[in-house]
């Protein structure tokens, strides 16, 4: 018997949105709680905008900087041993209530739920280049000149190229003015916005794939790349990232399933970060709220929590008990257990080292070798001599120290 899915919950996007849903959906919470298995796929550097200069965690009497916040989601990460996928998610397929995700470079997973943090534009290499010929519209528009006086600098006349879309026409003017210092402008289009109008300079479309260096590491050249799989590399001396443009329309490119969008492309979706399609989740930028680290953390526990309870629904056919992050509105039994039955049928996954399995769960080490994520626990204890109560037993002690769970068989 085959599992029908690999993983529990897909997660598209690593940047703080997406590290806090897919730590929330494998973690959950530290009391008695079935871990979801998951995997993320991420083009960028894990971490996305936050591994940037210019993001942080801020309030009148305090600031967090972006990679410092990102080293403690990345010490979950490892801590958790979620899987990522360097490749970016290009389609998503649903059959029979599992989602087909698909990547760029041919990747592809099948799981139950997945939860879209793409932000506002897909990352390459950028981050490696910011103070090495990559600017990015932000801070205030009072700042903007300076911003652009700087990338015109850093260009010396080998010319200026721009990423962004239809929106960038209001930066227009402030490239127009300094385009002949440049070396010219170039203005690198999503596909599908068209050919905007009244931008000074050339125009090219296609989606900003890698930033090439040249000599101690700066910008040299972009390498883009059209829907239809072509490729052009773009000589330049610097680069700006136009986020206000993106901030008014993202550049979202996912092809399948229909997700419900508003006026400007952003994925609409409800208080539970719900969207039309049942079983997607959406947080971060892309859902069009206020652009904030703190809004996108916020935003990956509460998608999360809504890709979680729609896998545990699916698996046991009951609501999670999420106490004490949302009451259940029931009386309370005196022998409740927060832990489900675990049926014959369902499949045990290691999600942690065996090692520690046998240290701190006490499993025998014959049972942990041959839970290989396709037999299920009656297949299991059949072909090993095992009873069935005691394997049982050992499941829930991998649930319960966070190192296992099971998949299901019937969806």
């Amino acid at each position: 018997m085959e599992t029908r899915y690999d993983f529990d919950v897909a997660v598209i996007g690593g940047g703080p949105a997406g590290m806090s849903a897919a730590i929330r959906v494998r973690w959950t919470k530290s009391y008695r709680s079935v871990p979801c298995s998951v995997v993320v796929f991420e083009s960028g550097k894990l971490g996305g905008l936050a591994t940037w200069r210019s993001c942080a965690l801020t309030g009148p009497g305090f600031k967090f900087r972006g990679d410092g916040l990102v080293r403690h989601l990345r010490a979950d990460f490892d801590r958790f041993q979620i899987p990522t996928v360097s490749d970016r998610a290009v389609s998503i397929e649903s059959s029979d209530g599992v989602f087909l995700v698909e990547g760029e470079k041919g990747n592809r997973v099948r799981a139950l739920s997945v939860i879209v943090a793409t932000g506002f534009r897909p990352l390459g290499n950028e981050a490696k280049f910011i103070g090495r010929g990559v600017f990015i519209t932000y801070m205030g528009y009072e700042y903007f000149p300076e911003i652009l006086d700087r990338a015109t600098e850093a260009a010396a006349g080998r010319g200026l190229a721009i990423a962004g879309n239809g929106k960038s026409i209001h930066i227009a003017g402030l490239v127009r003015n300094r385009m002949e210092r440049a070396g010219g402008a170039t203005w690198l289009i999503d596909e599908g916005a068209g050919h905007p109008a009244d931008l000074p300079g050339k125009q090219l479309q296609g989606r900003v794939v890698e930033l090439l260096a040249g000599p101690e590491g700066m910008l040299r050249a972009i390498r883009l790349s059209s829907r239809d799989g072509t490729e052009r590399v773009l000589e330049c001396g610097a680069l700006l990232l136009d986020y206000n443009g993106f901030e008014l329309a993202p550049s979202f490119a996912i092809e399948g399933l229909a997700l419900r969008k508003g006026d400007r492309g952003f994925v609409d979706c409800d208080r539970d970060c719900a969207t039309n399609v049942t079983g997607i989740f959406v947080a971060g930028d892309i859902t069009g709220r206020y652009a904030s680290t703190a809004m996108a953390i916020g935003d990956g526990v509460n998608a999360g929590f809504g890709a979680y309870r729609h896998v545990f629904r699916g698996k046991f056919g009951e609501e999670p008990p999420l106490f004490a992050y949302a009451a259940t509105d029931g009386p309370i039994a005196e022998d409740h257990r927060d832990l489900p039955p675990i049926e014959d049928s369902m499949i045990p996954v290691l999600l942690g080292p065996i090692a520690h399995a046998v240290e701190r769960c006490a499993i025998p080490r014959d049972f942990l070798d041959a839970i290989d994520g396709v037999r299920s626990v009656g297949e299991i204890c059949e072909d090993e001599t095992i009873d069935t109560g005691d394997a049982r037993d050992w499941i829930h002690r991998l649930i319960a120290e966070k190192l296992g769970t099971v998949h299901a068989t019937e969806w």
